[in-house]
């Protein structure tokens, strides 16, 4: 059976940067601002949709740390063996980790931004060309 996918390949970058940061010690708001306001709400219901069972597959549902590093494998996919062993899933969490999809996701939205402000920028500068008095 394949694991839910927590996110659509363009938030899982997004998903997997805001789980590995309130694993670090972030809180929710803390964590919120760091992603961009058009995405905060998306990427927040699918990181949820991975935390909610993840508090319920341990005893250590105290240890916030601990249950989003199980919320960040099971959105990899890759649930860990013994969730109830805070080390062993701590070593797992460290091995599995995809840096390059959670960097990648701040620079592929700074990215699309910039060309799309550049773009509208340029289609209003050529429409009011077309209509500008001339004198």
């Amino acid at each position: 059976m394949r694991a839910p996918s927590y996110a659509p390949a363009m938030l899982r970058g997004y998903v997997l940067r805001y789980l590995a940061w309130m694993a670090a010690g972030a809180s929710f708001d803390e964590a919120g601002e760091r992603l961009p306001v058009l995405l905060r709400r998306a990427v927040t219901v699918r990181a949820r949709s991975a935390i909610i069972p993840s508090r319920f597959e341990t005893e250590h549902s105290a240890d916030e740390a601990h249950v989003h590093r199980l919320a960040y494998l099971r959105a990899l996919g890759k649930p860990a063996p013994d969730p109830n062993q805070l080390e062993a899933v701590r070593a797992d969490f460290e091995r599995q980790r995809d840096r390059r999809a959670e960097d990648a996701a701040g620079l592929r939205f700074a990215w699309r931004a910039a060309v799309s402000l550049a773009a509208i920028t340029i289609a209003a500068s050529a429409a009011y060309s077309s209509v500008a008095p001339r004198c």
